[in-house]
């Protein structure tokens, strides 16, 4: 196949501009359609000039003047539709989201609902018809910054969503955001500015000010009430460790066979919850289980790993595992008692894990995704321990009836 020169590519390109093509993405796809046009016809034997000047005349008088005003009619009907799409995706997402952030201050249902779909529109739809424009209108080298930063807003939007129906990887979502629009947007976009300012030093002093504010926003995202939160948590769980660890030493409470095998089954259920705990610990840090028995609940109340404790605790099964086991030992504990006083005794246990609860939301959840679904690792590991103290003291409780069963019913003289 018949190839043209550079010469005879650049006079085609002339030409196309001579004939009142001023459209730079129309002018090179009708070099590329004439070109590959002409070379056809020198397949067949036709000299260039002659193939130049049929190929032209297929284009009509004006036909490329023609061809270019059809071009500017679309691309203005294509900029209305985009304008009329973007404003309808813009105002619906306001609407929403607006909406959605009014009925969650007023604990209204459906503010979960109203939110995401704001946030859906935004990120789906508004975004990139915005994103599509600009970067028709922007330059090759200025393509990289338009698309990080929409990115990075579009990710961060979807962070702050998450964050807010306390969905897991929030944090990660809110931090990749704040990367990107931190670590490629405004150093490309301040690289820029710098090229084609005037006064660079503005430039530069704009660019000092605006990596000063993102290092102040880093360390806001430090977040100083959910580490005073993580704090009250650790403590609280100190707290119930010491009374857990009071409430093992009961040996001489247990006086009879039934009372060693309650016994017996609280302290392999106790033991299996402080290895759980450990593996919660070991596997969230990257360190060994020997490590996390060193660690205090304080150190690792910077850790964010709702998703898994949640895979450990639901997807692995094991709080199905937990639950079985507390309803076993319930009613184990439960038999020691007349039954007129089972039910009271019941309530005073407190270890129902069929009961229902309702969620900051109004949503009603069970007890198991109540206490452990979308929760961070040290809330994970005081509840567990609170738990561990409930099932530790209703064994207690059990205990003493059955001691004090067993001396009520001795002979006074064996009392002597």
């Amino acid at each position: 196949m018949a190839e043209l020169t550079e010469q005879q590519i650049e006079f085609v390109s002339a030409e196309i501009q001579a004939r009142g093509v001023n459209l730079s993405t129309l002018h090179d796809d009708l070099l590329d359609h004439i070109c590959t046009a002409i070379e056809r016809k020198m397949d067949e034997g036709i000299h260039f000039d002659s193939a130049f000047v049929q190929t032209i005349k297929l284009f009509g008088p004006d036909g490329l003047m023609q061809v270019q005003h059809q071009t500017l009619v679309l691309l203005t009907q294509m900029n209305e539709t985009m304008k009329k799409l973007s404003l309808g995706f813009g105002l619906a997402t306001v609407a929403f989201l607006l909406a959605g952030i009014f009925f969650k201050a007023m604990h209204w249902p459906g503010a979960g609902a109203l939110v995401v779909l704001g946030n859906a529109l935004l990120v789906c739809g508004y975004i990139p018809i915005l994103l599509s424009h600009k970067l028709k209108e922007s330059a090759p080298s200025e393509k990289i910054t338009v698309v990080a930063g929409f990115v990075g807003l579009a990710v961060m939007a979807t962070g702050i969503t998450f964050k807010l129906m306390h969905w897991p990887t929030a944090n990660i979502l809110m931090l990749s955001g704040f990367v990107i629009l931190a670590l490629i947007y405004m150093p490309v976009y301040y690289y820029q500015r710098y090229k084609t300012s005037l006064n660079k030093s503005i430039t530069i002093t704009s660019a000092i000010i605006s990596f000063i504010c993102v290092i102040l926003v880093v360390q806001l995202m430090n977040f100083k009430n959910v580490g005073l939160f993580n704090h009250g948590i650790t403590v609280i769980n100190e707290q119930l460790e010491e009374n857990l660890n009071a409430a093992k030493s009961n040996d001489l409470l247990v006086t009879d066979d039934r009372g060693q095998k309650i016994h017996a089954e609280v302290s392999q259920f106790v033991s299996r919850i402080d290895k759980l705990k450990l593996e919660l610990m070991a596997a969230t840090q990257n360190i060994s289980e020997g490590e996390a028995a060193n660690l205090k609940l304080h150190d690792l109340s910077r850790a964010n790993s709702e998703v898994a404790v949640m895979f450990r605790l639901f997807d692995r099964k094991e709080m199905d595992k937990i639950i079985e086991e507390v309803a076993a030992i319930k009613n184990e504990i439960l038999t020691v008692f007349p039954a007129d006083m089972q039910e009271a005794m019941s309530e005073l246990i407190n270890l129902d894990t069929n009961k229902l609860y309702v969620s900051i939301k109004g949503e009603t959840q069970t007890w198991a995704t109540y206490h452990f679904q979308n929760v961070s690792l040290i809330g994970a590991v005081s509840n567990l321990s609170a738990l561990q103290l409930q099932v530790q003291q209703a064994e207690n409780l059990a205990l003493m009836y059955l001691k004090s069963q067993s001396e009520a019913q001795r002979p006074p003289s064996a009392a002597l």
